[in-house]
């Protein structure tokens, strides 16, 4: 006897593993880790030993708060048309040091960007905790709201990270660092088998449409 081949019909589609608020909110929240490669930075959603445990910034220019540094996580190329929906949140660890213990200023201005045909689109942006006058390091989760937003094939997304800061003495200067090891491990500065309260570990939380 010959059994028959059922082929499935182009309109049936594999079906994701989701939760009960992913289904009712209609979008599935994927997770990506924050790390780094001898070839730069990166967005992936497997927690890789990264090359990098923390970054850290000596600020010593004066008030107002000026632009540091630049980061660019990107995710790899979408291979499929996707879209973008709902509310997300960046959780990453964050802190200032200091010498002098007088006023400065240390934050990092985070924005999700589509890089389409070597263009940045601007989606949502926000500004992590701000110490001013106090030494601090801390984790922190920041949530974020994403419009209805399409990614062709070929297109990527990209979390930039500005770091900007200042002190207020001329003598001053202030460190200020975060976190970019998925498998959080001990930095310079923030260091978690001693303070529960910080992790090297940053990861961006990103919704998708779900497609049923």
């Amino acid at each position: 006897m010959v059994v028959p081949i059922t082929f499935r019909g182009t309109g049936e589609r594999a079906v994701a593993s989701y939760n009960y608020e992913n289904l009712a909110e209609g979008t599935g929240v994927v997770t990506y880790y924050l790390s780094t490669t001898n070839a730069g930075s990166f967005l992936n959603s497997n927690a890789l030993i990264s090359t990098d445990i923390e970054f850290d910034h000596l600020i010593s220019n004066a008030a107002p708060a000026t632009l540091q540094a630049t980061y660019n996580f990107d995710l790899p190329a979408f291979n499929l048309p996707k879209n973008l929906r709902g509310t997300g949140a960046l959780e990453i660890a964050t802190g200032l040091n200091s010498n002098d213990g007088v006023g400065r200023n240390g934050y990092i201005t985070a924005t999700l960007y589509k890089y389409s045909n070597a263009v940045e689109t601007s989606i949502v942006t926000f500004n992590t905790f701000n110490g001013g006058a106090t030494d601090y390091r801390m984790s922190k989760a920041y949530s974020f709201v994403i419009p209805t937003t399409h990614f062709k094939k070929g297109d990527i997304l990209r979390l930039k990270l500005e770091v900007y800061g200042n002190v207020r003495t001329a003598t001053g200067n202030t460190h200020f660092f975060f976190g970019c090891d998925p498998l959080n491990r001990d930095g310079t500065w923030l260091i978690p088998s001693t303070d529960i309260d910080v992790s090297t570990k940053s990861r961006l939380f990103i919704p998708y449409n779900i497609d049923l």
